[in-house]
This record gives C-alpha cells, sequence and structure tokens, in this order.
C-alpha cells in the first residue's frame, strides 16, 4: 500500500495574488545510507553542477521523529561516537533563490525570496523541481548499490507579515490571528510588549503533525514585523520513493489550508488577494 492522502486531508489548497512567503523548504528524509562519505557528495555534485554550481558545507540537521502521542521532551546525553558525514548545500549561485541539499538520511529543496519584486513560483513550480532533483538523486544511490527508503516529508514556509501605514504590529497580531486578542479580567493591562505564538496539530489518523511558530522581528530598515513559520511534517510508511509526491502533498496541504485557517480572512484577500 502507498501512503496517498485521502480527500479531506488534501483539499484544494488557496491561491493568493501576492503571497507573504519569503522562503520555502521541502525536504525528503529516508534511512540512512550506509557507506556515504564525503567523497559521495563530490560524486553527486557531478551530477547536479550545471544547475547548482555552487557548494557549501553545513552542520549536519538532527534525525526527525514523530511519535504519537507526543513525547514529553526529556533531557538527555549524546554519545560520543566517530564522525558521520555532515550536510552540503548545493546552490544555483552565490546568492541565487534556489538550493539542493543535502545529508546521509536526508534531501532538501529551499526556495528564498531574492528581491521584492520576485514572487513565490508555487508549490506546483518547486515540488516539481524538487522531486526531479530527488530521481536524480535516487538514481544515483542505485548505481552505488543503496536502495533509498523514505520515511517522512517535511515542508516549510517562511512568512512575513508587515503592518500597514498607522497600524501597530501588536495589533497586526491580535487580529491577524485568530482566537487571539489582549483583553483582561479588569482591563487594566495594556496590550502587551512582546507575544508568540506557538501551536501543534496532529494531522488526522497519526499521519504527521502541522507545527505553527510566529513571533515578532525588526527589519533594521523597514520595522517591525511578524514573522510566521508553518511547518507540515507527513510520515511516509510505504518506504517507497516513487510514491513519496503524495506524502510531500500531503504535508505542504497542511501547511497552506493551517496557514488559512489560523489567520483572518479580510487581511488574507486585502493584502494578499486571495482569490480562492
Amino acid at each position: 500500500m502507498g501512503s496517498s492522502p485521502d480527500a479531506a486531508q488534501t483539499r484544494s489548497g488557496p491561491k493568493f495574488d501576492n503571497p507573504p512567503v519569503v522562503e520555502t523548504a521541502l525536504g525528503i528524509q529516508f534511512v540512512e545510507l550506509p557507506g556515504f562519505n564525503t567523497t559521495h557528495f563530490g560524486l553527486f555534485h557531478e551530477e547536479i553542477c550545471d544547475r547548482y554550481a555552487v557548494a557549501v558545507d553545513q552542520p549536519r540537521l538532527d534525525r526527525i521523529i514523530e511519535t504519537f502521542p507526543k513525547a514529553v521532551r526529556t533531557p538527555h546525553f549524546k554519545l560520543r561516537t566517530a564522525p558521520r558525514p555532515e550536510r552540503v548545500w548545493f546552490k544555483d549561485s552565490p546568492d541565487g533563490s534556489r538550493l539542493v541539499q543535502l545529508q546521509p538520511d536526508r534531501f532538501g529543496f529551499n526556495w528564498r525570496k531574492p528581491d521584492e519584486e520576485t514572487q513565490y513560483p508555487s508549490y506546483s513550480v518547486n515540488s516539481q523541481l524538487c522531486l526531479a532533483e530527488f530521481r536524480v538523486f535516487t538514481e544515483f544511490c542505485e548505481r552505488q548499490g543503496w536502495p533509498v527508503k523514505p520515511d517522512l516529508c517535511e515542508v516549510v514556509y517562511v512568512n512575513q507579515i508587515w503592518p500597514v501605514q498607522g497600524e501597530s504590529v501588536i495589533d497586526l497580531f491580535a487580529n491577524i490571528f485568530t482566537g487571539i486578542g489582549w483583553g483582561t479580567s479588569d482591563d487594566w493591562l495594556p496590550s502587551p510588549e512582546v507575544v508568540t505564538l506557538n501551536r501543534v496539530f496532529e494531522i488526522p489518523e497519526q499521519r504527521g503533525r502541522l507545527y505553527a511558530e510566529a513571533g515578532l522581528a525588526i527589519d533594521k530598515d523597514e520595522g517591525p514585523f511578524i514573522n510566521l513559520r508553518m511547518l507540515g511534517r507527513a510520515l511516509h510508511t510505504s518506504g517507497n520513493p516513487s510514491d513519496i509526491e503524495d506524502t510531500l502533498r500531503l504535508a505542504h496541504d497542511w501547511v497552506v489550508n493551517g496557514f488559512v485557517s489560523l489567520t483572518d480572512r479580510t487581511i488574507r484577500q486585502e493584502r494578499w488577494g486571495q482569490r480562492i
């Protein structure tokens, strides 16, 4: 059996003329590849260097584990182990908007907004770019004798939400997010100076989770704004890379539909041109 989500979990997402997205990341985690070492980063780079010419070393990311019910975090100590291959970014140019990232148990595709004029190219565009490069990677692994066995997909959207003229970022925070307000029992306290939003939602049938994190940030030139990070994780139960697109789409659909559920309709329509 594949891991195709049902219709209720993949309702049609919204369309925006001017979405507040400034960065997205599409990730596919898989069982650690045996024998993968630093040499293989270079060998794989030869496969994609015509599209992603710049290689940048990065610290390795920890493995993602989603358990049900959600485990309470407890202090733990890491044992010293032999050095492991780290992570590499393969960028389309030094200041480009696209990059492929790789470590021995994860493949990713990132898009970053390079300037104010550039619009987000849409999930359909970025996901196909991601999946095409992932196929190149799985074929590379097959030649090394390594079967790629995905177990999780992750989709991250980073949004910057700016107040309009005459609007404070604190008021915007209360207005943009559903279920937020600054009322008190006796109206003695003023509006707060610092606020955050941190919510976790379980995808039905224990298919994964949606994480929503928002807080205040300041740009040195433009002033304060809201930074909203929406992160969807979906378990890939088949272990087969051929049907990974369905699982990636499930994580994406929870990110974009979760964004709609958490934010005010009028603001979405007036400021970002939501059409659906």
